[in-house]
């Protein structure tokens, strides 16, 4: 029994609220998340819980004094839970102290701690190590050092402070999560998570969560592995957010691997990012997206989706194999693309519509199922030296109804001067006869030097021109269809 386990306790009750907390298994199940391991006093706090030491104390606390009632309860306790008096007391004050009905139990002021500049996180407690990254957290001094030795590590941590967690290696040192994130962050800054894999392992509807929630934040997450989100991977959102994130792979998402909300700003770096259900990114309500370097790929949904006034700016990335659009930029929102490449992609490689703008320059588009670039008559499309090899461009009607007669100087400028591109054209009707021909010459006169020489050779043999030279045509045909597919 620590004085640390009571403010846990308090932590999970303003949270959770108590009516949550109480419910039968909920107690042992939060504490052992947010602790990280299952303790014996965890089980006591929620057998205390089950025999409705929690209720009895908030309808009674109004009827008699605090110290009479914590013995009271107490000694139903010792009774009913077959423990000694100091465990039974304990129990009671600690969900006393959890309910605010009684002041901070004596030595569990989180002030009298000694803060530590660095702390070594381990799976057993040994050589000075912490066995808990919650108590790690909480006991670190702002701007410091938590190191994570290997091992698979469990929990629900909040972070409101600036620190760096680092593991060994990604590869060697794991933390999962189920019905909560593995970390989320509020209204912090300077925080730096590295060298770690992120899992979520929900398995059930009740089960779903985000695995790391950054809320007015700023952030860096670098080097991590981020898997098995029952949501979305990272979440961001609110005006204050930062993130960035380099050198990660995030994917295998039930929604998205990221999702930047509500005037955040997030910074995807070196990062490879797949195979989530939803859009891979999604970029929502004034929110500013930077993909630098970066791959989006084999999602069972959209690439990149922008919707209600949001941003992307693209430089040097890969977006494909998608099973639906590459980008889609909607509902007001703008991008600006470059020295970048939408390929094979199953439906358009960029999809514009609903007000929307998008500026390409220096970008290859190519073997999207659909089309390369689609845009809206109410949207505006500009193209700088980008190589759009899927030659159709659909101008289509958008949503808001626009009337037909209106479209931007932008789309008419494009299907008057299509960009140079440096694909060879296909050829005409007109170049495909002369091909034709041309080799139907070619393959005749060789037949008719064929037969003159066979005929000075072998001249006792009789050539059936009748028979060679239509053969020779025949020839020619296919050859030039053959060269004209190709060229195609």
């Amino acid at each position: 029994m620590g004085y640390e386990i009571q403010d846990l306790l308090k932590e999970v009750v303003n949270e959770c609220g108590i009516y949550e907390a109480v419910k039968p298994g909920r107690c042992l199940e939060m504490l052992s998340q947010k602790y990280g391991a299952i303790k014996e006093d965890f089980l006591l706090l929620s057998r205390a819980a089950e025999y409705g030491i929690a209720e009895d104390l908030i309808k009674e606390r109004h009827r008699m004094e605090a110290d009479y009632l914590i013995k009271m309860l107490a000694s139903r306790l010792i009774v009913r839970m077959n423990i000694d008096e100091k465990t039974a007391e304990w129990l009671v004050n600690s969900w006393a102290y959890a309910l605010g009905i009684s002041g901070p139990v004596q030595g569990s002021d989180a002030a009298k701690r000694t803060l530590q500049k660095k702390i070594v996180v381990g799976k057993t407690a040994e050589d000075g190590c912490y066995d808990s990254l919650y108590n790690a957290i909480r006991d670190i001094e702002p701007g410091g050092e938590i190191e994570i030795l290997p091992g698979v590590y469990y929990g629900h941590y909040k972070i409101r402070k600036p620190l760096l967690i680092r593991g060994v290696s990604s590869e060697k040192v794991v933390i999962q999560s189920d019905i909560m994130p593995v970390f989320s962050l509020f209204d912090t800054e300077k925080v730096s998570i590295e060298n770690l894999t992120l899992k979520g392992i929900g398995r059930t509807d009740y089960d779903k969560s985000h695995i790391a929630e950054i809320v007015n934040s700023e952030a860096r997450i670098r080097n991590c592995r981020i898997t098995g989100a029952t949501l979305s991977g990272i979440f961001v959102y609110g005006k204050k957010s930062d993130i960035r994130i380099e050198d990660c792979e995030i994917g295998m998402c039930a929604k998205s691997g990221v999702v930047v909300s509500d005037d955040a700003k997030c910074t995807l770096e070196n990062t490879l990012l797949s195979s989530c259900l939803d859009a891979i990114i999604a970029v929502r309500d004034y929110a500013n997206l930077f993909l630098i370097n970066s791959r989006v790929k084999d999602g069972e949904n959209t690439g990149i989706r922008l919707l209600n006034d949001a941003n992307l700016f693209s430089d040097n990335s890969e977006i494909s194999f998608n099973k639906r659009a590459g980008i889609i930029i909607s509902y007001n929102s703008c991008s600006n693309i470059k020295n970048s490449s939408i390929h094979h992609n199953k439906g358009y490689g960029i999809i514009v519509s609903d007000m929307s703008c998008t500026t390409i320059d220096n970008c290859q588009v190519y073997q999207n199922s659909v089309s390369g670039i689609r845009f809206d008559k109410s949207s505006d499309f500009f193209n700088y030296s980008s190589n759009v090899n899927d030659t159709i461009v659909t101008i289509s009607g958008s949503r808001d109804e626009t009337d037909d007669s209106v479209k931007s100087d932008a789309i008419d400028e494009y299907v008057k001067n299509p960009p140079e591109t440096s694909m060879e054209s296909p050829p005409d009707t007109f170049q495909s006869i002369v091909i034709i021909i041309s080799f139907v010459l070619v393959f005749e006169i060789t037949a008719l030097v064929i037969a003159e020489i066979a005929g000075v050779i072998k001249s006792d043999n009789e050539l059936r021109l009748s028979f060679l030279l239509p053969a020779a045509a025949i020839l020619g045909v296919i050859a030039a269809l053959i060269n004209i597919i190709r060229r195609g």
